[in-house]
């Protein structure tokens, strides 16, 4: 089977700067496939890199061609992260969009080849 990290190094190591009020979050993730064929597991971190304080670490159970989305929230602080991979597990993506109040305050698309 092939063994892929995607993630800290790879796909998301990224930094979100919130417009509203200029606190930075990160996006680490970590992508591996799983015992079942078809089946990955995504292993996620989104940081306050003000405070150093997690906002999520959700890990999410994916099959290829079949997205995956969790939300968390921290008072009016809402993050919802939505992970795919595609049918030939060629490629993964991840879409991050952060909300304030309501209001989208920060998004990030990120997509990279699987080898």
């Amino acid at each position: 089977m092939k063994r892929f990290l995607v993630g800290t190094a790879c796909l998301l190591a990224s930094t979100l700067a919130l417009a509203a009020d200029g606190a930075s979050y990160s996006l680490d993730l970590d992508l591996t496939p799983t015992s079942q064929t078809g089946a990955y597991l995504c292993k996620a971190e989104i940081k306050d890199l003000d405070t150093g304080k997690v906002l999520s670490a959700p890990s999410i159970a994916l099959l290829a061609d079949s997205p995956a989305t969790v939300k968390s929230t921290d008072g009016d602080l809402v993050a919802e992260l939505k992970v795919s991979i595609d049918s030939k597990a060629s490629r993964a993506t991840a879409d991050l969009k952060v909300s304030r109040g309501g209001k989208v305050v920060a998004a990030q698309k990120t997509s990279v080849a699987v080898r």
